[in-house]
């Protein structure tokens, strides 16, 4: 069965929140260890942000969508 527009903008908003609160973790982690991230944590902390983009791009289309239809 087809999503309707609204449960799309639901799915994302709830993986939006997964992955910040992940890019969360991952700061306060070296924060509480007084360091700067590694590597692999920098890494993952990138692809979150880059993901996080890529999520509010798609809401913001698909509001725009469901103000027109």
């Amino acid at each position: 069965m087809k999503k309707s527009i609204a449960d799309q903008i639901r799915d994302l908003e709830n993986t939006r929140a997964a992955k910040a609160a992940r890019l969360e973790e991952v700061t306060q982690k070296s924060i509480d260890d007084e360091r700067s991230m590694d590597e692999a944590e920098a890494e993952e902390f990138d692809t979150l942000e880059g993901d996080i983009k890529s999520i509010d791009a798609d809401l913001a289309r698909l509001v725009r969508l469901q103000t027109v239809m």
